[in-house]
């Protein structure tokens, strides 16, 4: 199986003419941050996950090595030269092949360049990589006018979702409440999606059905063609501030995993 790594925008194998080194692939997982208190004589207490109630992970090494053939019409140094220009010292996301879907994010070094006659080289790489690998950045716009309940599917990662908004919205989750005003971009550090389907409750304009106090003013006309189960009227906010029936409201989240 021919195997590529692309950094950022670039597939080095296809752009440069070479090909990862079977066996020099290393993709470990991350290690967990732990967190142990000694206790002589008694038991040792795991202080771990106390703090945020889940593990942190330290960073994770990803290497290979990237080897030319020598058969095209390029030298063996100035394929080096320009790989090592590329990667050495700098911050991209990449992506494996070995590893479809997903994106990792980190900062590569060049550790050796080694010539092989008669005009091979051999390029050992390095990846100081963060510990969670994205497999989508999810982004949703609806409508949550009278209320509307959204399954977010996430990743292993606990993830804090983002939420903007035309009109206030209130936030249910689990029980509790949060009305988020209008007009900027908020993280909701109270809503913490876990691992699987999470659902959360968006309502930027509560809705009721009428009576015959609200329809009032209005006339058959106006109702012509709507069936009475399925006349509402606005019960906050004010409706003096405006119809918000089209209003919009966008989550994001990444679904990352180890």
């Amino acid at each position: 199986m021919t195997h590529d790594v692309t950094w950022g925008d670039t597939p080095l194998c296809g752009e440069y003419g070479l090909i990862v080194e079977y066996g020099s692939i290393s993709c470990p997982p991350p290690s967990p941050k732990l967190s142990i208190v000694r206790i002589p004589g008694g038991v040792d207490l795991d202080l771990t996950d106390a703090l945020t109630g889940h593990a942190s992970y330290e960073l994770r090494t990803v290497s290979f090595a990237l080897r030319y053939d020598g058969r095209g019409e390029r030298t063996w140094q100035e394929v080096a030269n320009d790989v090592t220009n590329l990667l050495h010292g700098a911050e991209s996301d990449f992506e494996l092949s070995w590893d479809p879907g997903f994106t990792y994010h980190g900062r590569a070094s060049v550790t050796g360049v080694t010539f092989i006659a008669p005009r091979s080289c051999r390029i050992s790489v390095e990846i100081t990589a963060e510990p969670w690998k994205l497999r989508e950045l999810h982004t949703e716009t609806l409508s949550a006018a009278g209320g509307v309940t959204v399954e977010c599917q996430s990743g292993r990662r606990p993830v804090h979702p983002l939420i903007s908004c035309t009109w206030p919205v209130t936030v249910g989750w689990r029980g509790a409440e949060y009305v988020v005003p209008a007009g900027q971009t908020y993280r909701l550090a109270d809503v913490t999606f876990s691992q699987g389907a999470n659902r959360l409750w968006l309502c930027t304009y509560r809705w009721r059905t009428a009576t015959w106090a609200d329809v009032a003013s209005v006339t058959w006309d106006d109702l012509a063609g709507i069936e009475w189960a399925k006349v509402v009227v606005g019960d906050d906010p004010d409706p003096s501030e405006g119809a918000p029936g089209n209003v919009s409201v966008t989550l994001q989240w990444e679904e990352s995993y180890l």
